[in-house]
């Protein structure tokens, strides 16, 4: 695998076409992107203190070690289940697949939006 810092569009192409015939890595990356730019949003409800409680079906075990929301802290699980970690366990990857596969789709991406 060739540094992504040295990586070029081609290769990049070329990597998300593996990835996209071994699992959830690209849909994981692309939901890791769009909640770290807040185009989505995690399901959860927040409460009177301006607490945020992920919903049931958003909760994982990566969760369990989070700081439950208090009113000094009450963007704890906000913050959490917006993270690559997070995210990638709701498709069952790996956070590490998560990051790479974000990455390549920057470097792919970035290069149409500078043809535009």
């Amino acid at each position: 695998m060739p540094s992504l810092k040295t990586m070029t569009v081609e290769e990049a192409k070329a990597e998300i076409a593996l990835l996209a015939l071994q699992g959830d890595a690209l849909p994981a990356a692309r939901e890791w992107l769009n909640r770290t730019t807040r185009i989505s949003r995690p399901e959860g409800q927040w409460d009177g203190g301006g607490r945020f409680y992920p919903a049931p079906n958003e909760w994982r075990d990566c969760c369990d070690g989070i700081r439950t929301p208090s009113r000094a802290y009450p963007y704890s699980l906000w913050a959490h289940v917006h993270s690559a970690t997070h995210v990638a366990a709701l498709y069952g990857e790996t956070p590490a697949v998560v990051r790479r596969a974000a990455k390549l789709l920057e470097i792919v991406e970035g290069s149409a939006a500078e043809h535009l």
